[in-house]
């Protein structure tokens, strides 16, 4: 029952993201305002991805591990979401600097999955 709410409140969060994610992107204009923009515009995406992967990731979670708690595929997957969507606000914030190289994304690839591997060992 606690898990429907959780999982609706997720889809109205997705959804109002993403009309916010399309406000940002058809009505800003970050060459003229760009100390606005760029903020809405990554604080906008970072919403939308967390809500979104959460979303993949809990029904995938669902449909591969049928025989667990729900409430556990939930907060991992909530937490995975957000780990990952860290992770590619980021890359995009180095990209939109033009200082994203290979490297760079390898390294914020091996920290996300480092942060990820500690929440893993601490349970």
């Amino acid at each position: 029952m606690f898990l429907n709410r959780y999982v609706l409140a997720l889809v109205i969060t997705s959804l109002a993201s993403l009309v916010s994610f399309m406000v940002v992107l058809t009505r800003l204009n970050p060459f003229t305002d760009e100390q606005t923009a760029l903020p809405l515009f990554f604080m906008s995406l970072f919403f939308l991805l967390s809500s979104v992967l959460s979303l993949v990731g809990y029904c995938l979670r669902v449909f591969f591990y049928r025989h667990e708690l729900f409430l556990n595929h939930f907060n991992v997957s909530l937490r995975q979401g957000i780990i990952l969507s860290l992770g590619i606000v980021l890359l995009t914030g180095l990209q939109t600097m033009r200082t994203l190289t290979w490297w760079n994304g390898l390294l914020v690839l091996a920290i996300t999955f480092l942060v990820e591997i500690y929440f893993v060992a601490r349970e």
